[in-house]
Parts: structure tokens; sequence; C-alpha cells
């Protein structure tokens, strides 16, 4: 029902106890109600048990999944160092064919996005798109050519971008990847390239989205 605060005080009383069998189940249920209340600060301190405590290390269906959202969750608080450690963790211990292995390869991706580090970033997606062609392949593709753009590196991007619009019909990820290659484009002093990307945009987004109107500024700056 999204009572997340009512949720939580159950899973609580489950995972403040010490006796409990159930209680890693507690303990990272709660944290979710955390996390979905916006609380990544609190959700954290109830997560790092299962990053440090051996004896939360292979509970069946759980472990992996927190320490997981441990990531996540300094995600949120912009602690890249932490978060960073705490995927490559996930993998360390559960390996590559764990179910949450890609997720956290994502993850180190965009924790080194956020520091700056291009390369390390470009490298880690890379390794998602290798495993996977869902929409995860289609984010990665999208942050590659985001990192590429950051280093001026305006044909590597395009390609990048043009890989999630042509591969993917996921509205969401190709029309940002439609109008990123048009804003590289422009860059590389292609100006005609970029109109007819934008205009279709135009053709295909919905009207009245955030990507239409996006679109139509762009084109009257590149006009002008």
């Amino acid at each position: 029902k999204k009572d997340y605060a009512a949720a939580q005080g159950q899973f609580d009383a489950v995972g403040n106890n010490d006796k409990s069998p159930q209680r890693p189940h507690g303990l990272y249920r709660s944290a979710e109600c955390l996390l979905a209340l916006g609380k990544a600060d609190e959700a954290a301190k109830k997560l790092v048990i299962f990053r440090d405590n051996a004896a939360f290390h292979n509970v069946a269906g759980v472990s992996d999944r927190a320490l997981l959202r441990l990531g996540q969750a300094y995600t949120q608080l912009k602690q890249w160092d932490a978060s960073r450690q705490a995927f490559e963790t996930v993998i360390a211990r559960y390996g590559n064919n764990n179910v949450w292995a890609i997720d956290a390869r994502y993850g180190i991706g965009w924790t080194f996005q956020n520091a700056g580090r291009f390369d390390d970033a470009v490298n880690a997606y890379a390794l998602v798109t290798q495993a996977t062609t869902d929409d995860r392949a289609a984010r990665s593709h999208l942050q590659i050519g985001l990192c590429r753009a950051a280093q001026t590196k305006w044909a590597e991007a395009g390609k990048s971008f043009a890989t999630v619009y042509f591969g993917y019909d996921l509205p969401d990820l190709k029309f940002p990847a439609m109008l990123e290659h048009a804003r590289v484009l422009a860059e590389e002093k292609k100006p005609d390239e970029a109109v007819k990307l934008l205009e279709r945009v135009l053709k295909d987004a919905p009207k009245d989205s955030e990507w239409a109107k996006a679109a139509q500024e762009r084109l009257g700056k590149i006009k002008k």
C-alpha cells in the first residue's frame, strides 16, 4: 500500500531482534522502506551490516541485493568512493554471474562518471553492454556518449548516442540520445545534420513532451 513508515515499523520489530532467524530480512526490508522515504543515510546505516558482518554475507536472496542497495544508497548521498566499493564488493563476493552483477557494474560506471573519471566509467559501462542487451545496455551506451562528450571526443560520443536511438525503441533513452547527438553535431560544425536529427525528434516524440520542447529550443538556436 506504499505506507512505508508503517511497514518499516513492522520490519524493524524483526530486524532489531538479535534472536530472530528473519533478522536479515527485516533489516534489508526496513532499509528499502527508508530508501522509498528518501532517507538514504538511515538506509545505509542499516545495510552496512551486509558488507561488514560475515554472518550476513550469505543470506540467500538477501545479502547480494542488500549490498547493491547499499551502493545505491551511497550514490544518492553522492559518496562516490563508498558507493563504488559497495558495487565492487557485490561482484567480488558473489561473482560475475550473480543476478545483480550487471546492475553493480552500471553503478560502478556511474560513480566513476560522477567523479570525473570518464575513461574508467566507459570501461565499466562497456562491460554492461557486453553482458546484456536490455535497457541497461542502452543506458550504458547513453552514458558512454555523455562521458565522451565531456571529454570533447565528439565522434566517439556520436557513435554511442546513435547506438541508442538506432538500436533501442525506448523513448526515455532514444530521444535524450538524439538530443545529445544533435548537440555533438553542432559542436562538430555540422548544423545541417543536427537540424535533421532535431526535426526527427519533433516528428517522433510526443508533442507536449520535454524532448520536443528541447528540440524546438535547440532548433531555434541553430537556425539563428
